[in-house]
């Protein structure tokens, strides 16, 4: 896995970690939500660059 690769990786992985926040905080969760389908569409176009 190239540095790219791993980067994806931990941005979707960090993106599902606030979104499971969101659901379960007792604060709003849109800006969580929000934000982690944010990073969820950075992560898709980084990894469809470095194809």
């Amino acid at each position: 896995m190239n540095e790219l690769e791993q980067l994806v990786f931990e941005v979707r992985g960090f993106a599902t970690e606030v979104r499971k926040l969101g659901y379960s905080s007792a604060v709003n969760e849109n800006p969580f939500v929000e934000l982690s389908e944010r990073m969820v569409r950075h992560a898709d176009r980084a990894d469809h660059r470095s194809r």
